[in-house]
């Protein structure tokens, strides 16, 4: 009979179970639309089933469930209204107010970025590599939405 671990129940699925879950935690902790304070958790349970007969053996379940940090809340007015024939017409915001939005956004992200690498060279550079991967499709996303707007 050899010893039970995270390694051995179930030929390493517990043990998967909890990195795949502390990932997502991580994940989550470095989300910048997530709040930085909030708390996470990550709950490994074990239901263990005996056997009736003769308690010889038991069915053993684990569960991970992570807590995490729910996204932040983004705001943004749209315009609602009828055209002329009486169908609904919805458009965005003005630029100004999306662009002042996004600057303030931007500038809370800064904020944040500086607070959470606080001279890390390497959280410094994953916070880099993370940023550049996905500005561009944040930029298309942005620019989509402004010339969106001007065809309205």
């Amino acid at each position: 009979m050899s010893n039970l671990s995270l390694e051995t129940i179930a030929a390493g699925a517990a043990q998967e179970l909890f990195e795949d879950s502390l990932k997502e935690v991580v994940a989550n902790i470095h989300d910048i639309n997530c709040d930085a304070k909030a708390v996470r958790k990550l709950t490994l349970t074990f239901t263990f089933k005996p056997n009736e007969r003769d308690r010889s053996s038991c069915v053993i379940a684990v569960k991970a469930t992570p807590q995490l940090a729910p996204r932040t809340e983004f705001v943004t007015d749209l315009r609602l209204g009828l055209d002329d024939t009486g169908k609904i017409e919805i458009g965005y915001q003005s630029k100004n107010r999306r662009i002042e939005e996004l600057l303030n956004r931007k500038e809370k992200i800064s904020t944040e970025l500086r607070r959470v690498t606080d001279g890390d060279q390497d959280a410094k550079k994953y916070m880099y590599r993370t940023i550049k991967k996905n500005a561009e499709e944040t930029a298309a996303q942005i620019i989509g939405e402004v010339f969106e707007e001007d065809a309205q």
